[in-house]
């Protein structure tokens, strides 16, 4: 499973949005929206990536089964 990225962007010191990207090619995705939302207009791009995850697991009788899985994203 490829790596997992949170792009969170703002704008003019304003939270905008965050982007989850599950994909190997994180360099052309950056360079994507570095092109959409260009710092010279007030945006910045922080890079978070996910590093460990939390996991709520249930365990019956016909053994463990992942009921929800949260990653834990890190600065960059």
């Amino acid at each position: 499973m490829p790596k997992q990225y949170r792009l969170i962007i703002s704008h003019k010191a304003k939270a905008w949005c965050e982007i989850n990207v599950n994909v190997p090619w994180l360099d052309e995705v950056l360079e994507d929206m570095k092109n959409r939302f260009p710092s010279e207009e007030g945006y910045h791009i922080e890079i978070l990536v996910a590093t460990e995850e939390r996991r709520i697991i249930d365990y019956t009788d016909k053994g463990p089964q992942v009921l929800m899985r949260e990653p834990i994203f890190l600065r960059q």
